[in-house]
């Protein structure tokens, strides 16, 4: 039941809030911000239970199921091991840094907003909860919904007729790429339904399923394609950048730190494991659009002169580093991923979150009309300089560990694809430093000085600080554990 009550929290919560709101907002706000803090107790409880704990690879810590649609062979059958309470767990933590950035930001239909941001938190649980492969559907869909309607809504920094189209690009993009899921699902099913006589969704009882190459091809492509869009990788990024451009932070942070961390997952836990030889055979091809990815971002990320695009961007060229990661067969490489996959949610955040809060003071995002706002604003350069080099890989940071397990991992199989990626991180390095330098240094285009940090802020970036440096510290932490994840332990070496 411990499990019904993650998925549930979020849900309730977002009802609870939107009604309240019409009576009480600061009460409905309150009630968002508990809901969480209580779902972050009840998943690093769960974790902690898991750490140094001895169980088999297909075991699952923590299940529930209950039948659902019998005549189909659907369950509600929820599961858990210590990657999807790891993923809760970060996305929790990210959930109260979200609702503390929209706690004065958001100005209009609040208590809606707050019923958004806590759905899109609850399909993100229930598609690292889900252990029917019906069920993981139905949440990889729904939270298309609070994201198209937060973008709309609350999208409007520029241009209204501009977001709209956008976040329609971004929603038919996802759509098609979720069809073809839908059909390697369906494909998948019949399959296992010829052998076994068995109409079953379940996900343990479909990793047994024989297929030939073929059937593989056509499988791993539905998964593939669906998790490049939301990644995303190049050709299909387009969305990220504008979206970013235009929406609040709120938005932002659910974007890097939720989105992009359940198509990681599905690529883990289902596209490898239902597909390993096929995976094995297009590892090469994979891996080369994980390169282009890295490149072409890096490039992209020097012609940007709004910072959140910029910002976009370089998360888009760790996406493809995580690309390449998780299609190299390392074990240390995998370590590596997961590291890198929470350090980056993480600092990236913390850039959105830092911009977010200049904006707020000179009312712009180009930088070309920033310059010198060093001496203006008190312990915001500290933190963008802390972030910026985290988000390059500093070390003592989480970034540095993950990238180091990555890179390291990949040179052992891959040398040249080792150094073409360390060489493209460097391109990035540069124009950070670049943008580092025109935000707060040369002359100063603004002589007064703007309002200082206030206490929320402050404790917002302090946090995602401390998180960053114990990642990068004590690694062990999480080393110790995911790797009783593996569902395919032939695949990863």
């Amino acid at each position: 039941m411990i499990l019904v009550l993650l998925l549930s929290i979020p849900f309730l919560g977002g009802l609870i809030c939107w009604q309240i709101s019409y009576f009480n907002l600061i009460f409905a706000r309150f009630i968002s911000l508990l809901s969480m803090i209580i779902v972050t107790y009840i998943s690093s409880k769960l974790f902690l239970d898991l750490y140094n704990k001895n169980f088999l690879p297909n075991e699952w810590e923590s299940e529930f199921s209950i039948p659902w649609i019998t005549k189909l062979g659907i369950d509600f059958h929820l599961a858990a091991d210590n990657l999807s309470i790891l993923m809760i767990l970060t996305t929790s933590i990210l959930s109260i840094i979200s609702i503390l950035c929209s706690w004065k930001i958001i100005k209009k239909y609040r208590g809606l907003f707050l019923l958004n941001l806590l759905w899109i938190i609850g399909c993100s649980f229930g598609i690292f909860l889900s252990a029917d492969m019906f069920l993981f559907f139905i949440f990889w869909e729904m939270i298309l919904f609070p994201i198209y309607f937060m973008i709309i809504k609350w999208g409007n920094y520029y241009s209204k007729k501009n977001v709209n189209f956008i976040t329609n690009k971004f929603f038919i993009y996802s759509q098609l790429s979720s069809l073809l899921m839908l059909v390697s699902i369906i494909i998948l099913v019949l399959l296992h339904y010829d052998q076994t006589c068995d109409l079953t969704f379940n996900y343990n009882l479909l990793l047994k399923t024989d297929m030939n190459c073929l059937q593989e091809y056509l499988i791993m492509l539905g998964f593939f394609i669906a998790c490049l869009v939301k990644m995303p990788i190049v050709p299909f990024h387009g969305w990220l950048s504008q979206i970013h451009k235009n929406t609040p932070v709120s938005g932002s942070i659910d974007l890097i730190g939720i989105i992009v961390k359940t198509s990681v997952y599905v690529i883990i836990r289902f596209c490898i494991p239902f597909c390993p030889n096929v995976t094995i055979h297009c590892g090469n091809i994979i891996r080369y659009i994980g390169i282009f990815t890295i490149i072409y971002s890096s490039l992209m990320s020097f012609r940007q002169k709004n910072i959140k695009k910029f910002i976009a961007y370089i998360s888009i060229s760790h996406m493809g580093l995580i690309l390449i990661a998780a299609y190299t067969r390392s074990m240390i490489v995998y370590h590596g991923l997961i590291i890198q996959l929470i350090s980056i949610s993480f600092s990236t955040s913390a850039l959105f979150i830092i911009f977010e809060q200049i904006y707020d003071r000179i009312y712009t995002s180009n930088t070309k009309k920033m310059y010198g706002l060093w001496n203006n604003i008190n312990y915001i350069p500290g933190f963008c300089l802390f972030f910026l080099m985290a988000n390059l890989g500093i070390p003592g940071t989480g970034n540095f560990i993950g990238e180091f397990l990555i890179l390291m991992g990949i040179f052992q199989f891959y040398p040249i694809i080792s150094f073409i990626c360390s060489l493209s991180l460097i391109l990035t390095t540069i124009y950070s430093l670049f943008i580092m330098h025109r935000v707060f240094y040369g002359l100063n285009k603004n002589r007064r000085l703007l309002k200082t940090m206030s206490i929320k802020e402050f404790f917002i970036l302090i946090l995602l600080v401390i998180l960053l440096l114990f990642l990068g510290v004590y690694p062990q932490f999480i080393l110790d554990t995911n790797h009783i994840s593996l569902y395919n332990s032939q695949y990863y070496i």
